[in-house]
């Protein structure tokens, strides 16, 4: 058995249970392995731990207290809605309407500027001739000038090449 393996069976080994014939198995491997037998060892001890441990009664009227409590508690949505309310309804609301009408100032602003923008650019594409037109639409050739321009000398070079053969 691998040690993949053999950790699912350490914790079966600890509880005692004899009746699977892989536990001799088990106990073999961790004869031979140590970081199987030290994780065995730390478990047991865990284990051990676990059976010393006391539990705690709780106060007699906990479980009534407890469901009191929750039938007491406001949903989510209504907490929600009353901080909502307090918020905006305080002795002075005013900064909270001029934050508010601030922020969609500055909001509407920046909309308005990407929408004007975005015509400046179509009447820009409109206004443009033929030949600019041509030169817009091959624009990532323009970008790519440089390779171009290595591709034209590459095939430059396959022409001499070929008139070299031929002369020959």
């Amino acid at each position: 058995m691998e040690c993949r393996e053999i950790k699912d069976f350490i914790l079966m080994l600890i509880e005692g249970e004899p009746q699977d014939p892989r536990l001799n198995e088990v106990k073999a491997h961790l004869e031979v392995c140590p970081s199987c037998r030290k994780e065995a060892e730390a478990l047991q001890k865990t284990w051990l731990l676990l059976g010393e441990w006391k539990d705690i009664a709780p106060s007699s009227g906990y479980v009534s207290e407890f469901w009191t409590k929750i039938a007491q508690k406001k949903p989510w949505p209504e907490r929600i809605a009353e901080g909502l309310k307090k918020t905006l309804i305080q002795k002075r609301p005013a900064p909270v309407f001029i934050g508010a009408g601030i922020l969609m100032i500055v909001i509407s602003l920046f909309a308005l500027r990407n929408y004007f923008q975005g015509q400046e650019a179509e009447q820009m594409v409109a206004a443009l001739n033929e030949e600019e037109m041509e030169v817009f639409e091959n624009m990532d050739i323009a970008e790519n000038y440089e390779l171009i321009e290595n591709m034209d000398l590459l095939m430059e070079l396959e022409i001499i090449e070929n008139l070299e053969a031929l002369q020959t």
